[in-house]
């Protein structure tokens, strides 16, 4: 996945920038809409995860997977849990490794200017770094 140029994302996409409602700059939750939480909350996610992109104008950014809370595997790369373990309704979280931020290796890509300053662009971004 390291080469994200060659990579085509999802059209349309499993979670839009108008599917996101805020994004927590110190936690990375993403508040969804309760019909984006829905789609993604009902998604089939085998235990050795399904890859997904962060892209901003549909340019990857960076990639990470959907794994499941179930799963035995462990996984170095940013995670979403699916089904989510939220604190909050319509809330998912990008994590760093799986099953704990120990295995995760790499710089964290959460931060990226690029992706902040378009949540920041469209007034979703709260808590700022």
């Amino acid at each position: 996945m390291e080469a994200l140029s060659y990579v085509e994302p999802d059209d349309p996409p499993l979670i839009s920038q108008n599917d996101i409602t805020a994004y927590d700059a110190q936690t990375h939750a993403i508040e969804l809409t309760a019909s984006a939480f829905s789609r993604v909350n009902q998604m089939v996610n085998p235990v050795n995860g399904t890859s997904f992109l962060v892209c901003v104008d549909a340019s990857p950014v960076y990639w990470g997977a959907l794994w499941s809370p179930y799963s035995s595997l462990s996984f170095s790369g940013v995670v979403i849990q699916i089904p989510p373990v939220a604190e909050k309704p319509n809330t998912i979280r990008l994590e760093l490794g799986y099953p704990s931020p120990s295995v995760y290796q790499g710089q964290d890509p959460r931060d990226n200017g690029t992706v902040l300053e378009a949540l920041d662009k469209d007034g979703k971004l709260i808590n700022k770094p």
